[in-house]
């Protein structure tokens, strides 16, 4: 806690001293930090063929399943007319594919998505897989007769059940991959496709760097598909490809009392991997990404969080809500700020765990994991069509690196105003522009420094140690409030929710107030996360964990105890007014006495910065950096 622990204690916190007071009291002047990430080995993946004029075959060789399994994944993105229209051109020529093999005699699953579709079924013998690779090769390059687009509009038509709730959802959709009509065209679609558009797009789509094939089975049996493949004829190559739109847009939903507003927001990943990592970070119920929005007012929460990988990228999905019951009022444009907020967090988080190596991360691993045979034949092919961007290594980002994606607030509907402040408030752009500009703030604002970090690395240590203070602490303390700045600390500690295995104490000294926190890492751990973690608990702790009542009761409490009055004394001589500048303990009068509105808002003024963050760091430069970066 203070000068009076262990030997093990004074001697990190002085180094710490050093590091958190070498700049004085003024602002915060942060290094930039270095890039530290250390490339790891590529994880192992299925075998990945690749011969000219020909897709790419995956292999995954196993044993003991009772038949073969192949699939064929297309990609169709940026081949519709409109990005409203992407699942309509993927569902129609789904429809034509599933409809051909039928006919074929191969008994395919077809599954369509907003931008591509994917096609499995199995094999019994290695005749029967090599005939079926044939059949769907004949499937995707015959070209269309009018028996192929009644298919196309059986599907479409089912399509049309599945109008999108909003347009404004639309990005979302996108970003998720799920198929959905426009609400406006649901009742068209059947009648709009044309035997011509769709020759063109199938042309188009069926080429060989929009086509991936996947077998899984005994080694012997995949090795004779890829054989048959490789002797085959040769396939189009692929003429064109599609490019990404950011969007913001404001949308009224039927919420239900459920929750008075929604968030959809999606974040565009460098490659389809990095969408798996950062889905999985950020989902995490217990992580910080969770913990700082239930900080925010209102408290949001995270009700969704998918991972979905495209062709040439990834892209996450994120649907924020409010508490039932929560207290938010006002229309979009006074929203837009707390709005803006919480999205910020999101692509804060994000882009820490893509600098982290999220996006190293190879998908194609979820081919083994699958304990289907036609199942993981079809994730195979799926993850050797996006083989070219997510095996390379340059899909990784700077650490605070900007993000695209889109973000779209549903609100209940508009009760109230005249006719025509309706109609304005209806319109899109001008019910969007406010949540734009604020998101784009909001973003800005939490990519630049607000806390000054100073590094040490002692590699071999057992154990990492943060020190979060403020070196100005008792600066402002004077002879009616000496020692509330060690009762602040001393309550944050208690309330710091922290896990068995890290410890926080308070740190309260004549050079600053703050809290400690050191920890092993835990089993399997990876240095940055270690620090992360440590990094999350005493950032809550210090910057937004309230202080309860009987916290600070119990807090008072020590702090008089350990006041001395002699040394308070004594400051009070040497330094006339102040004298917790000597003695920051301050005096037990005034602890004692001290309302919880006093220490409350002493709590406040010391949040209100210059804040320092100081690590000793048990193994790089990189861990440290993530520590600080966290905070």
């Amino acid at each position: 806690m203070s000068a009076r622990g262990s030997a093990a204690r004074r001697t990190a916190a002085a180094v710490l001293v050093l590091a958190a007071t070498a700049s004085g009291c003024g602002g915060p002047g942060p290094q930039a930090p270095r890039d530290g990430a250390n490339r790891s080995a590529a994880a192992a993946l299925p075998d990945v063929r690749i011969a000219k004029g020909r897709p790419p075959l995956v292999l995954v060789a196993r044993e003991g399943d009772p038949a073969l399994a192949l699939a064929a994944a297309v990609s169709t993105a940026g081949l519709a007319e409109t990005p409203e229209t992407s699942p309509e051109l993927a569902v129609a020529l789904a429809g034509v594919l599933e409809a051909r093999l039928a006919a074929a005699g191969v008994p395919a699953l077809v599954v369509p998505s907003w931008d591509g579709y994917r096609a499995s079924w199995l094999a019994r013998t290695e005749a029967e897989a090599t005939s079926g690779t044939k059949a769907v090769r004949a499937a995707l390059l015959a070209p269309l007769t009018e028996d192929d687009l009644a298919a196309a509009k059986k599907k479409l038509a089912a399509l049309a059940a599945r109008p999108l709730r909003d347009p404004a959802l639309a990005a979302w959709a996108r970003c998720t991959g799920s198929p959905y009509a426009a609400a406006e065209r649901a009742p068209r679609l059947a009648t709009d496709v044309t035997l011509a558009k769709l020759e063109a797009s199938r042309r188009a789509a069926h080429g060989t760097g929009r086509v991936a094939l996947a077998v899984v089975g005994p080694s012997a049996a995949t090795e004779a598909t890829w054989s048959a493949i490789a002797k085959g004829e040769e396939w189009p190559e692929e003429p064109a490809r599609g490019a990404a739109r950011v969007e913001s847009a404001v949308y009224e939903a039927a919420l239900d009392g459920a929750s008075p507003l929604e968030v959809h927001l999606t974040l565009e990943m460098p490659t389809a991997s990095a969408s798996v990592g950062v889905a999985e970070a950020l989902g995490d119920a217990r992580g910080p990404l969770a913990a700082r929005l239930a900080a925010l007012e209102p408290s949001f929460r995270l009700r969704e969080v998918a991972g979905a990988a495209h062709r040439d990228h990834g892209c996450v999905g994120v649907v924020l809500d409010v508490a039932p019951g929560a207290r938010v009022s006002g229309e979009a444009d006074a929203l837009a700020p707390r709005v803006a907020d919480a999205v910020a967090l999101v692509h804060a988080e994000a882009s820490v765990h893509l600098g982290e190596g999220a996006s190293r991360l190879d998908g194609r691993v979820l081919a083994r994991r699958a304990g289907d045979v036609q199942r993981a034949a079809e994730r195979a092919a799926f993850w050797g069509l996006v083989a070219p961007a997510a095996a390379s290594p340059g899909g990784i980002i700077a650490p605070g690196a900007a993000l695209g994606g889109s973000v779209a607030l549903g609100l209940g509907p508009r009760r109230g105003g005249s006719p025509r402040e309706a109609r304005e408030a209806q319109a899109p752009a001008t019910r969007a522009a406010p949540l734009a500009a604020a998101v784009e703030r909001a973003i800005a604002a939490v990519r630049t420094p607000v806390v000054e970090g100073r590094t040490r690395v002692e590699a071999g240590q057992g154990e990492a140690w943060l020190l979060f203070a403020s070196p100005c602490g008792l600066d402002a303390e004077t002879d009616v409030d000496a020692g509330l700045a060690a009762v602040v600390a001393v309550a944050a500690a208690e309330v710091a929710e922290a896990p068995s295995d890290a410890r926080v104490e308070p740190w309260v000294t004549d050079a600053g107030v703050g809290l400690l926190v050191h920890g092993a890492p835990r089993e399997g751990e990876s240095p940055r996360a270690h620090a992360r973690r440590l990094a999350d608990v005493v950032g809550r702790a210090v910057a937004s964990a309230p202080l309860s009542p009987s916290a600070i009761t119990r807090a008072r409490a020590e702090v008089s105890r350990l006041s001395s009055p002699g040394f308070a004394e004594l400051g009070g001589a040497l330094a006339p007014r102040h004298p917790s500048w000597l003695a920051p303990f301050g005096r037990e009068e005034v602890t004692r006495s001290a309302s919880d509105a006093a220490v409350s808002a002493r709590a406040q003024a010391l949040r209100a910065g210059p804040l320092r963050l100081a690590v000793l760091a048990d193994a790089d430069q990189a861990q440290a950096e993530a520590a600080v970066r966290a905070v």
